[in-house]
């Protein structure tokens, strides 16, 4: 149970019952939050409502909590209701609804946290990085955080479509291509030009390296535009399976992968540009084709087909693209994953949607922000192997996958973030990937133990708190479930590492300051209540590791 939603649903039907006593007029019920009180002391859950109703009501916010709280009652789930300063509504939960949800815990295994209720399907694109060569550092942030959104919107039983879209076309493609044949030509010993617009860096020459053979008898200087369109495409491929393979090594798997020459291909660009059109959007200038967006609330109009050579822009495709997303597949919720420098692509696509008919709220973008690395006091600027690019395979050799997803996460999207690689790479307590992978492996020790001295300690009657350690783990794991919730609401991913943390943290107390196993007799009442918790704590961890794509190991 959502003890969130359940706590919300006492207050609002006190409310009801105080406004038709009071014969108060609302004209709806203001929106409140039941959250985290930051004084332990006073509680587990708190409101803040009286606050909010003093001015409409005219009346103390502390008269206003008694009020509310003598229509609420306290039983099985709620142990104390009280009011503190300067109007606040706390909630103490009762030991035996604590108790229930550890059971609980150990009854869903695996489940633990998911919502059974059937909700929307949604597209997920996340990293859409141009084929143009190895994922680089400032890819990896949006990889990370869209797979795990992906993970936690499934466990909140919405169907989860994770997309790559590829642009496979444009001048970038063009110049990508011309780059892998200078290359191609360098290995055959020819002249060759790598102006400063061209692709220089060490992936593309790899690329050329292994689509050479094919053409290894051709002269590269005088090649038709059919072959020129086969190396591009190889050279396209080439590149997308070392993304692939990138991803891959951070637990990364996408659903489709979606290219935008189908568009073209399809007709469908064009049709899009048609609809456009009947809707009096379009028009031409200097050679070029232009959408009104400025008349519709943005800063100017932009250009959908340039002068010269007739070629969408890369908006003209996306309006395409996200037609196709909501009007042809019928996604009803499509969140993007975009750097920080689309900002502005927000607003104008938003307003091009509500033309054709689809809501824009549908539409969510989570912009990530710039991602810095150190090792120790100094800036990492620079790859060994690139000359002047840090690839993800770099920082995936050398601090290992699940540091790279943790330290990824462990920052809100908003907050430009600066990664520590040679904390990451300390085995010790200081690294927190190492500390929480620890804390489930010792999980896993005491569990493993019990088995082995034939402990039955699955009996429900077993549980029960007797130490303040053992009841402030078994809290944290009942905000498991509400922390899945509001991460699929608010998208918020990087609270995952804090929670991780936090109840690792518990997990080493509970440890340090409970003998699980009494020496006398193992088989002890108190043995078995902390081998329930121990297993609870060990399912919670699993599960939350997983959900951010990390090992969760059983010896370390």
């Amino acid at each position: 149970m959502l003890i969130t939603k359940f706590l919300h649903n006492c207050i609002n039907n006190a409310l009801k019952e105080l406004i038709l006593e009071q014969n108060i007029t609302f004209d709806s019920l203001p929106e409140f939050i039941i959250e985290k009180p930051k004084n332990k002391d006073h509680g587990d859950y708190a409101s803040s409502l009286p606050l909010q109703l003093s001015k409409i009501m005219k009346d103390n916010p502390i008269n206003i909590a008694n009020k509310l709280i003598n229509k609420i009652e306290s039983g099985r789930i709620i142990e104390e209701i009280s009011v503190a300063n300067p109007g606040f509504i706390n909630f103490k939960m009762s030991k035996e609804w604590i108790q229930k949800e550890i059971l609980n815990c150990i009854s869903l295994k695996e489940k633990f946290g998911s919502s059974e209720n059937k909700k929307k399907d949604i597209q997920v694109e996340f990293v859409s990085v141009n084929p143009t060569g190895k994922l680089h550092l400032g890819h990896i942030r949006g990889a990370v955080i869209g797979s795990t959104l992906s993970n936690v919107l499934s466990t909140q039983n919405y169907s989860v479509t994770k997309e790559y879209y590829v642009n496979d076309v444009g001048n970038q493609m063009e110049i990508f291509c011309e780059s892998v044949i200078e290359r191609m030509k360098e290995i055959q010993n020819k002249k060759f030009y790598i102006s400063e617009e061209m692709y220089s860096g060490d992936d593309v020459k790899e690329i050329a390296h292994n689509i050479y053979s094919k053409y290894s008898s051709y002269e590269l200087d005088k090649i038709t535009d059919e072959i020129f369109e086969d190396i591009k495409k190889l050279s396209t491929k080439a590149c997308i399976e070392e993304i692939k393979k990138d991803l891959k090594s951070l637990n990364i798997v996408h659903d489709e992968w979606f290219y935008e020459s189908s568009l073209l291909q399809s007709k469908y660009f064009d049709e899009t540009l048609e609809i456009l059109d009947k809707l009096n959007l379009i028009y031409e200038k200097d050679d070029a084709i232009w959408i009104k967006t400025e008349e519709l609330g943005d800063d100017r109009d932009n250009v959908l087909i340039k002068s010269g050579d007739k070629k969408p822009t890369y908006f003209a495709t996306d309006i395409a693209y996200h037609r196709n997303k909501f009007s042809k597949r019928l996604f009803q919720e499509v969140i993007n994953i975009w750097g920080s420098d689309h900002h502005g692509h927000i607003n104008r696509m938003k307003l091009i949607l509500e033309k054709l008919d689809i809501d824009p709220e549908n539409l969510r973008v989570i912009l990530n922000q710039i991602v810095s690395l150190k090792s120790g006091d100094k800036s990492v600027k620079f790859s060994k192997r690139s000359g002047n690019s840090i690839f993800l395979s770099d920082i995936v050799d050398e601090i290992g996958p699940d540091a790279c997803r943790y330290s990824f996460l462990n920052r809100s999207s908003e907050s430009q973030m600066e990664i520590d690689l040679e904390l990451f790479k300390n085995k010790s307590s200081e690294n927190p990937v190492f500390y929480i992978q620890y804390a489930h492996a010792r999980l896993c020790s005491i569990l493993k133990n019990a088995k082995a001295m034939k402990i039955d300690f699955n009996s429900e009657d077993s549980l029960s708190f007797k130490t303040p350690e053992e009841i402030n783990l078994s809290k944290k794991i009942t905000e498991y479930p509400e922390l899945l919730e509001r991460v699929s609401i608010n998208y918020g991913v990087h609270e995952l590492t804090f929670y991780a943390l936090e109840l690792s943290q518990l997990i080493q107390k509970f440890y340090e300051n409970n003998r699980v196993f009494d020496n006398e007799l193992n088989s002890n009442e108190i043995t078995k209540s902390r081998l329930l918790i121990t297993k609870a704590s060990k399912i919670t961890l699993s599960n939350l590791l997983t959900l951010m794509g990390m090992d969760a190991p059983e010896e370390m």
